[in-house]
């Protein structure tokens, strides 16, 4: 914030007050003991009790002066550089991405498997579904580690500067509805999966 100059350095001001306050000490001392140092206690008592006064009424006026007209300045330093919290949104998406595409390859091949495991015959390729399925659950489970990292780091990011990244702030709440709905999908194919292991078992 870009600030008025006082004639009066704040040193200055300090040493007054200081000053002030030692008058009022010598005078109080003095009316308490009921003696004199050159001047009588109220005398001194006066004095500093004034000289305060005058003090207070400098500094309230040299705090209007530097204050008046003053206007927030934004400078080259208080500007965040967005491209930072973008690669982070960026990468956010691509794992949201990367974590749909996994999950329904996975959900073609549960079904599929739930489907081979209701005959009474098991079918040639249901190993290779089952080492089809392996391989993309691992792959999902890389990419939903991917997907909370990018998260994470980009709503650290967002809270240093909240004001400056609002987009950001709207796209990561729009992906955090879409990653509940990836949860609920998970709890679907946990199911199917559950149903694949009993129809082996029996």
């Amino acid at each position: 914030m870009k600030k008025n100059k006082f004639p009066i350095p704040e040193n200055v001001l300090e040493l007054l007050f200081g000053l002030g306050a030692a008058v009022v000490i010598i005078g109080a001392l003095l009316k308490i003991t009921h003696s004199e140092f050159i001047f009588s206690g109220n005398t001194w008592l006066s004095a500093g009790l004034i000289t305060e006064a005058i003090i207070f009424s400098i500094t309230g006026l040299r705090g209007f002066i530097t204050l008046r007209d003053s206007s927030p300045v934004v400078s080259d330093d208080d500007v965040t550089d967005l491209s930072g919290v973008a690669q982070e949104a960026q990468a956010l998406k691509l794992a949201y991405q990367n974590a749909t595409s996994q999950l329904e390859a996975l959900g073609t091949n549960l079904t599929n498997a739930v489907s081979a495991t209701g005959t009474l015959e098991v079918p040639t390729d249901l190993p290779e579904n089952m080492s089809s399925l392996n391989s993309n659950v691992a792959q999902t489970n890389q990419a939903l580690a991917e997907l909370a990292d990018a998260y994470n780091a980009t709503k650290e990011a967002v809270a240093t500067e909240p004001k400056a990244h609002g987009q950001v702030v709207e796209n990561m709440d729009a992906l955090q509805s879409e990653l509940a709905s990836l949860k609920q999908i998970i709890n679907e194919l946990n199911t199917k999966y559950a149903d694949i292991l009993g129809a082996m078992k029996n």
